[in-house]
């Protein structure tokens, strides 16, 4: 199939972006038992949309290029999610590690567009540029949930006073 390497490619990032989506979903639905801090729905919300338009985008360019996009998550993602699950259970700090698997998760997406940008595939240049921009996002969306997580803390700590 012409465009294979291309195809596959951005399904893998495809693939990262509903990873991130379910590591969204499960870091609200164990923050938000502890209903202490601010609300965590709204914040991964904005996020989980933001990959969802990703997502849109990178669905037209593979159908453009004559494939299907995919509907699944990675097996790395996968295996994140439940270890997120596992020391979240175990662990006396459920914020820092829930986090610190977001954190996680985008950086496994980080990778997952450098190496689609450095590599030979035929993408065309607004295809790369849409590619860097996602990555830049991204980027900007670890700084976000480092100082929600900083601010996150900090009012469990105001709390507590």
């Amino acid at each position: 199939m012409k465009h294979s390497r291309e195809i596959s490619q951005l399904n893998t990032l495809v693939s990262l972006h509903f990873d991130r989506i379910a590591c969204y979903a499960q870091a609200t639905d164990l923050l938000t038992p502890s209903a202490k801090g601010l609300d965590a729905a709204p914040f991964f919300g904005q996020l989980a949309q933001g990959c969802l338009h990703a997502v849109e985008e990178l669905a037209a360019e593979i159908k453009r290029l004559g494939g299907m996009p995919t509907e699944g998550q990675t097996l790395a993602g996968k295996t994140l999610l439940l270890w997120m699950e596992v020391q979240t259970a175990v662990s006396g700090d459920t914020l820092q590690t829930i986090m610190g698997s977001c954190l996680r998760m985008n950086r496994l997406a980080v990778r997952g567009y450098e190496r689609a940008i450095g590599s030979q595939s035929a993408f065309s240049d607004i295809v790369r540029q849409h590619l860097l921009d996602h990555k830049i996002g991204l980027e900007a969306t670890s700084t976000l949930i480092q100082s929600y997580k900083e601010l996150q803390s900090s009012c469990l700590v105001s709390e507590h006073i």
